[in-house]
């Protein structure tokens, strides 16, 4: 066993002293450092031209050359060179990776917890939030070349790992991941583990591929012990030679939603394409942003290839760094869910630069959370947050962080792959209004403070025949705007417009001369705001 920095790497040293397995040290650090100073390490004197390569393509090289090593006095050492194996952790995984596709001396590479440019997927990895993606990812252990291909670009790389993985076929790979660890993109992983199994797979070989990715507190170190059987058995049958041992291996924990095949139907079929996934009965609802209750810092603007014909856009100039504290950068999405579960909210945007793909999006009172769409080619759907959900009233509020950010479309699902097209017909469509309303930029107040002083409450009862009641919380004595809105956002009356001490406060609504539909009530004090829904039934 070669390790990469330890003898066993990071696997238990009893799996392989119990069996009478040599274990040997690949120091890494004799080829070149961890974060190479390029023309500077110790393989550019031996190849002094060669100051592009990247740090992966010189390790490889160096545990060639140990091999070669053993090779030479293999007449003094009772090794068997036909059963060599390779493993390493987190960047040192990517070695053993690395080393186990170029050098097919190798009869077992075992990857553990490789993450990005190991055996995650760029092109998988680039639709995940807080993992490694290829823009990322150290410049030290890639050709400088590669990162053209970063962001937006990643769908014209010419290779990915689940094809770095299926060098090592025919010989046997076994990957580890431990999705605790979200840098790791372990969703990634398992998609590309699924795309490189399928080499293995025609070549009627299957039993020579396995990963098990198993949720652990610790990165690397200690091994968690119901990984170890596992490894124990692809070392057994790769390295001692039991055929009997069974490495029928493909243990994860995304079998309720990831579909590795959303990544991979096209093979064989022509052109690439992403399926248009069945939602089957997925709890679905949509919103065209412009028809929302569309706060002063949006313009909304036309544009033929948008769901509604129409699209909100962030003003000129404006740029939010800190969580909004005014309704005016908002819009508000308020919206009912029938289950207690994760529902995934997508937005259909239209991004073309880094200068103005970021937003600001929370649930009811939450925290807000920063985004980035990444770039876009024309209208896409982009995934924007996960939420866990109780049944129930909620309200979705999308605020401006970059100026020109391009909003057609929501949806809130169940489902964890973002729609196709266009996508469903929204709750309710309007007749976009392009009036170009003022906009004072408000200076934020911090929002978790914000959260926790001010307080908007639903009206009950709701839905609503006639009347209802209305309650809010205020942390001192302020003067306080509470007005009714309609759903095209037309003012329809002002329930309170005055000074209210601290404390808490109800007003009523009467309704009666109202037709049935969707209606908004906002409520402004000092310089926190918060809007909330309300169902009039129709009599």
């Amino acid at each position: 066993m070669i390790g990469i920095g330890f003898p066993s790497g990071f696997l238990p040293a009893d799996i392989f002293t119990s069996s009478d397995i040599a274990q040997i040290a690949f120091d890494y650090t004799q080829v070149m450092a961890h974060t190479q100073t390029r023309g500077h390490e110790p393989i550019n004197k031996l190849y002094p031209d060669l100051t592009y390569m990247g740090a992966y393509s010189a390790w490889s090289w160096g545990v060639s050359r140990l091999i070669d090593g053993l090779e030479l006095i293999s007449g003094d050492l009772p090794i068997d060179l036909e059963h060599l194996a390779i493993t390493g952790c987190s960047f040192a995984g990517k070695m053993a990776l690395f080393a186990g596709a170029f050098d097919e001396r190798i009869a077992l590479t075992i990857a553990q917890e490789s993450g990005g440019g190991g055996a995650a997927a760029w092109r998988v990895s680039e639709t995940l939030d807080g993992v490694e993606r290829l823009g990322s990812t150290s410049h030290a252990w890639f050709m400088e070349s590669m990162f053209q291909f970063a962001g937006r670009h990643v769908a014209k790389l010419p290779h990915d790992h689940h094809e770095l993985m299926a060098m090592v076929a025919p010989r046997a790979l076994f990957v580890l991941g431990n999705p605790t660890y979200v840098w790791l993109a372990e969703e990634s992983g398992y998609t590309s583990c699924e795309a490189a199994k399928r080499v293995w797979e025609n070549f009627g070989i299957e039993d020579r591929f396995g990963f098990s990715i198993v949720n652990d507190p610790n990165h690397c170190f200690p091994f968690p012990d119901i990984q170890k059987p596992k490894v124990e058995a692809f070392v057994d049958k790769f390295m001692l030679g039991d055929t009997l041992v069974n490495t029928d291996i493909a243990t994860h924990p995304y079998s309720d939603y990831v579909i590795p095949t959303y990544w991979t139907e096209w093979w064989g079929n022509g052109d690439p394409y992403f399926p248009v996934l069945d939602r089957g009965e997925s709890e679905e609802l949509w919103y065209e942003a412009e028809c929302s209750n569309v706060g002063s810092a949006w313009n909304v603007r036309l544009d033929t290839v948008a769901s509604n014909g129409s699209y909100a856009v962030v003003k000129p100039g404006l740029n939010n760094t800190k969580a909004p504290a005014d309704s005016g950068a908002v819009i508000y999405f308020p919206f009912n869910v029938a289950l207690n579960k994760t529902y995934y909210v997508y937005g259909r945007v239209n991004t073309p630069t880094y200068d103005n793909d970021q937003l600001w999006i929370k649930i009811d009172d939450e925290i807000y959370k920063y985004i980035r769409t990444y770039l876009t080619e024309g209208w896409e759907w982009k995934k924007f947050a996960g939420f866990t959900l109780s049944a129930g009233e909620h309200t979705l509020s999308i605020a401006f962080r970059s100026e020109g950010f391009k909003l057609d479309k929501i949806c809130i699902s169940e489902f964890y792959y973002p729609p196709g097209e266009k996508g469903e017909l929204a709750e309710f469509s309007c007749v976009p209004d392009t009036t170009t309303k003022p906009y004072v930029v408000v200076t934020a107040l911090d929002n978790e403070s914000a959260g926790v002083t001010y307080f908007l409450g639903q009206n009950f009862p709701n839905p609503l025949n006639d009347k209802t009641t209305i309650g809010f919380e205020l942390p001192r004595n302020t003067n306080v705007s509470l007005k009714v809105y309609s759903i095209l956002g037309e003012e329809i009356t002002e329930l309170a417009g005055k000074e209210y001490p601290a404390g808490k406060h109800t007003v009523e609504f009467e309704a009666r001369n109202l037709s049935g539909g969707i209606y908004f009530y906002m409520l402004k004090a000092d310089r926190f705001s918060a809007i909330r829904k309300m169902i009039i039934l129709a009599e």
